[in-house]
């Protein structure tokens, strides 16, 4: 239960936000690539803001670095990751070594990274602001502004992502989210209203969508609670079917809507859901993916039950065939961002962002690698959104 003290520092930090949003509503960004000028307000930024760039608690700030590695249980991939909110992306040794580093320039602030091909990464601000993409120099290639965010997913020949777009729908100011489609220069081909996809579905009407939950509690649920107004689609991740599966095909998408408690895979051609889940069993999920026995891998935050899990779910009985808890649950918890990768090896990679800590377990669930952001000078300890692990 939170105390008045909370509530009151709570409220004002919402009356503050308001009020630096309305003074910033006519900040315009110049669209570089497009040469558009687009007119964009602050709180169209809201789901990603929100994120940490430090660690919550100091529960693993007496050591740093790789702190378990079991080397015959490990998969032997390169870590790619970037500190949040800073400028160097890397690939890292599974012994900690830095095998390759991207220096972008000292003024920027990255939240994620994606690996392209040819040693290029694109990379999207911490601040939603921009996506830039660098080549294996650091050289800046393509850069694109906007109010991007969460998620960027390479197709071959293009890019999609996810942007913040405020509109009017039933007579309620919302921040829609969109799935944006670029070519492979970032010049944008379409984009899906994601509002309109859930509607259309027939299995949410607009109030259902309207009464979501947009409460964001910091620091483990313990103290600071931030309403992020009219953020009832806060959407996560992308990922695409790369083959046809019983229930889906080659060119769906899956994705996840956070204050909905939903992943849902859908059709971009007809702009048709296929299959919603997670209501009443997750709890401000993100990043599901797809697995290649046709199952789906999702971080399970915990928000409000004050624990996280990694659960997989077969899309075809709607049952959970595997979960990750922690001994005891509680030990195990980020009230924000979070991910799961399952290995080649069987092994799955979790991300405990807000706690800058990634570890690696078996199927059995045994711990076989840990690494924890190390202290900078001042002594705070960054969070990590996503760290991938890639081949060698």
């Amino acid at each position: 239960m939170f105390n008045k003290k909370t509530l009151f520092i709570a409220s004002a930090i919402l009356i503050c936000s308001a009020v630096l949003f309305l003074g910033l509503s006519n900040q315009k960004v110049d669209d570089g690539d497009t040469g558009r000028a687009k007119e964009e307000t602050v709180i169209s930024r809201l789901a990603y803001l929100g994120y940490l760039d430090y660690a919550v608690d100091d529960r693993y700030t007496d050591r740093g670095g790789v702190t378990v590695y079991v080397r015959d249980k490990t998969w032997e991939g390169l870590n790619l990751f970037i500190l949040r909110g800073t400028n160097k992306a890397v690939l890292m040794l599974n012994n900690g070594t830095v095998a390759y580093q991207w220096n972008t320039p000292e003024n920027s602030s990255w939240g994620h990274i994606h690996l392209l091909p040819g040693q290029k990464i694109a990379a999207m601000s911490s601040k939603a602001e921009s996506i830039a993409v660098f080549d294996k120099n650091s050289e800046k290639v393509y850069e694109t502004y906007g109010p991007y965010h969460h998620d960027i997913y390479f197709t071959g020949d293009g890019f999609i992502t996810i942007r913040n777009h405020m509109v009017e729908k039933m007579r309620h100011t919302i921040v829609d989210n969109e799935f944006v489609f670029f070519n492979d220069i970032f010049i944008e081909q379409y984009n899906i209203s994601i509002f309109d996809l859930l509607v259309d579905s027939g299995e949410f009407d607009a109030e259902d969508i309207f009464s979501a939950d947009t409460a964001d509690i910091r620091n483990r649920g313990e103290s600071t609670v931030v309403d992020l107004m009219n953020d009832f689609l806060h959407t996560n991740s992308i990922d695409m079917y790369q083959q046809d599966s019983t229930l889906f095909n080659e060119g769906d998408i899956l994705s996840c809507v956070r204050n909905l408690d939903l992943i849902f895979v859908f059709d971009p051609g007809t702009r048709r859901i296929k299959w919603m889940w997670g209501q009443g069993i997750l709890d401000r999920p993100h990043t599901p993916r797809i697995l290649e026995n046709g199952n789906i891998l999702v971080f399970d935050n915990g928000m409000h039950r004050n624990y996280s899990r990694v659960v997989e779910v077969d899309p075809v009985t709607d049952e959970i065939v595997w979960e990750y808890l922690s001994d005891p649950p509680e030990a195990f918890h980020t009230t924000t961002m979070g991910s799961a990768q399952r290995l080649p090896n069987g092994n799955t990679l979790i991300v405990e962002s807000n706690r800058g800590r990634v570890f690696e377990v078996t199927k059995d669930k045994e711990l076989v690698w840990e690494y924890i952001t190390k202290k900078n000078a001042e002594g705070q300890q960054r969070t990590i959104y996503r760290m991938e692990k890639v081949s060698i």
